[in-house]
């Protein structure tokens, strides 16, 4: 989704404090409520939302130090909100990712209540690794929960904003199989006090990636062939023993591309319409034909074994999760799901679900279906973001503050008689990005009006103090 729906609030911040965590936080745009109901064909989304690109400190494949790019999504109206994952599909282009502001789905998300991080992943957007390690499941996992981290961090200390412990996991294609790896992660691990999965829904996929998913059809086509180098590049990063020279792999007038893409001359993208459909003209007959004959347990090629170690449907998950499917998917086959709902069924998991999307839907019509049910299912589990108050008798200073109305469209009555105070208050407006928008003071004054129509739609920071108060509150424009 382009960013053509609000004026965008240009603006970016070097946490020093959170150094082990946050490396910057830049606000990329404002979206009303509004504003997504038409862009997501008439949804009843519940919130705005304010978008962000994140950057990080992470893990690289080696478990070195490094850091990851991703985007944030952050509900207007909720002071206390669960927390949804959107892991994103195949893209080639590292610049087409999330914190390029090319992912609606983390919005979508927001838009119903859960703050969202939608992660890039290693070698993608503002990490410098030149190969993504597409599908592996150990780093899909490490970047987003690292990314989960630095969104708390923040929410937290920066605008003041708190979450209720609940997390949602999906994501599609290969953010199916990163959504499905996540949620092992966290259970493997013995995480699920820092990360409180109430569902997750993969959808779309590949998680026998070592089985179902890369077994070739009889005519050796596919339709989308430039997956299979994508893997194989993917896996020789993280093992290093699938081949000492490209020769073994491609035929030699394709040897040049590969060594582009894994020197970083060229993207993924860039050489990935130069691959035939038939994997055989382009690869090497040796080494296929020594993958399709390995097909028993336990493997003996270096690059079914790599796969089996990143496939993730034989597992006994304890949390619930859903797998939406479509019988006619050409990318990301079907059978994925049913065998995954099979295994951990018999591994003794008691609430996990292939859903199927739609009948005959393919890998593209796929999407909204699978989309539109995750939406549902989460709501129907999730607890509600708590609204920001609006008026209170209370004596918590924070709350002895009267606004309204807010939401507003700008002009807004601060009742401050509620105080027990008679000296003067400053009052300062500051947006998500830290910069002081407005300020004034009032000496007494039991209400106060704002005027705030000059501003672009979106969450603000209100801060009223002197030398025995502080007060923060939020402000709602749209």
């Amino acid at each position: 989704m382009k960013k053509s729906l609000l004026i965008c609030l240009l603006a970016t911040i070097t946490f020093t404090s959170f150094a082990q965590t946050i490396v910057s936080v830049e606000h990329l745009e404002s979206y009303t409520k509004q504003t997504l109901i038409a862009s997501f064909f008439g949804v009843g989304f519940e919130n705005g939302v304010e978008e962000y690109k994140v950057v990080y400190n992470t893990t690289d494949i080696n478990g070195n130090p490094t850091v990851a790019s991703g985007a944030m999504y952050i509900p207007w109206g909720c002071s206390n909100f669960p927390m949804g994952v959107y892991q994103h599909g195949t893209v080639f282009d590292p610049e087409s990712v999330p914190s390029r502001g090319e992912e609606p789905i983390g919005l979508a998300l927001a838009g119903f209540g859960y703050a969202t991080i939608a992660p890039d992943y290693l070698g993608l957007g503002d990490n410098p690794t030149n190969v993504h390690p597409y599908l592996h499941a150990e780093t899909q996992a490490r970047v987003t929960a690292d990314l989960i981290r630095a969104a708390r961090t923040y929410i937290a200390d920066s605008i003041g904003l708190a979450h209720n412990g609940e997390l949602f996991i999906t994501g599609y294609s290969q953010g199916g199989h990163a959504a499905m790896a996540f949620h092992k992660y966290i259970e493997d691990n013995s995480l699920l006090s820092e990360f409180n999965v109430i569902a997750s829904a993969p959808l779309s996929g590949p998680y026998d990636l070592a089985g179902i998913q890369t077994a070739l059809p009889l005519d050796s086509t596919y339709s989308v062939p430039a997956y299979l180098p994508y893997l194989v590049e993917s896996m020789q990063l993280a093992y290093g023993n699938l081949y000492t020279n490209k020769s073994e792999v491609y035929q030699s007038n394709y040897v040049g591309l590969m060594d582009s893409y894994t020197n970083g001359t060229n993207t993924m993208q860039q050489i990935s319409n130069s691959f035939p459909s038939n994997v055989y003209d382009f690869m090497q007959p040796t080494f296929l034909d020594a993958f399709n004959a390995d097909t028993v347990v336990p493997y003996t090629t270096p690059f079914r074994i790599a796969l089996s170690q990143n496939a993730n449907f034989d597992w006994t998950p304890i949390r619930p999760i859903r797998m939406v499917y479509c019988t006619a998917d050409e990318q990301v086959y079907y059978q994925n799901a049913l065998k995954t709902e099979a295994t951990m069924t018999a591994n003794g998991a008691t609430d996990v679900e292939a859903v199927l999307g739609v009948a005959g839907g393919t890998h593209s019509s796929c999407f909204f279906p699978a989309l539109l049910y995750t939406l549902s299912y989460f709501n129907g589990l999730k607890t509600d973001c708590v609204a920001f108050p609006t008026s209170t008798n209370a004596v918590n200073y924070n709350e002895a503050v009267s606004i309204t109305p807010n939401p507003s469209s700008g002009l807004i009555q601060l009742d401050l008689s509620e105080l027990a105070t008679t000296e003067a208050l400053n009052i300062r407006l500051f947006n998500l990005s830290g910069q002081l928008i407005q300020t004034t003071s009032t000496n007494g004054k039991a209400l106060v009006q704002l005027n705030l129509t000059d501003l672009p739609k979106g969450l603000y920071i209100l801060k009223l103090d002197n030398e025995t108060i502080r007060i923060q509150r939020k402000i709602i424009i749209e």
